[in-house]
């Protein structure tokens, strides 16, 4: 199932990007560089899936990354002395 359709769209471009593109007409001067309109083709997304689109572009919570981070790396390193405790046990066991 589609998100969204290809469409036509008028967009307004530096006139030094024109080249064999068709014209249709003068849209002014920005920044002191003439623009003309020209037609672009775009994927344009359906307003049904744009909620998808917004929730993935919120900002990032450092808050919740530290959290996630801090969780993640303390239970490697209590894995790592967890570890080379019982290989501590094992070997201690191995020379009897």
């Amino acid at each position: 199932m589609p998100i969204g359709t290809l469409q036509r769209v008028l967009v307004c471009v530096p006139s030094s990007q024109m080249a064999g593109k068709p014209d249709y007409g003068n849209c002014g001067a920005i920044a002191g560089v003439a623009h003309r309109y020209t037609v672009q083709q775009f994927y344009m997304i359906d307003p049904s899936n744009a909620q998808r689109f917004e929730d993935a572009l919120q900002p990032f919570d450092y808050a919740y990354a530290t959290s996630l981070w801090s969780l993640s790396f303390t239970f490697v390193l209590g894995l790592y002395l967890v570890s080379s405790k019982f290989g501590l046990v094992l070997s201690f066991i191995r020379r009897g």
